[in-house]
């Protein structure tokens, strides 16, 4: 993975601290493979909890900005998944994505 342990950290406690202490995060796509190059974070959130479609929309914005002063300016997308959630990027996130 193209993370360093200390940006692996900070995704993590990142998104515990604004969707819960339950909460998962998975990276996926371009930064899971040692080969390439460059690319923006993707990252697959899990929440611990139930919260509302409003609510996950703050919650997400909240956590891209803390994610942006704790990495620098770098391209980050976030992804909340949903239970049920059935789209075709949360399921390449789940095939291909690491859990951290």
């Amino acid at each position: 993975m193209r993370l360093t342990t200390a940006q692996q950290a900070t995704l993590k406690s990142t998104v515990i601290r604004f969707f819960g202490n339950g909460a998962s995060v998975t990276v996926f796509g371009s930064r899971t493979d040692d080969a390439r190059r460059g690319g923006d974070i993707d990252i697959m959130v899990q929440p611990s909890t139930a919260v509302s479609a409003a609510d996950l929309f703050t919650l997400k914005i909240k956590a891209l900005a803390a994610l942006q002063k704790e990495l620098g300016e770098r391209k980050i997308d976030l992804i909340v998944r949903y239970p049920g959630d059935c789209r075709t990027i949360v399921t390449q996130a789940l095939q291909t994505g690491v859990k951290l």
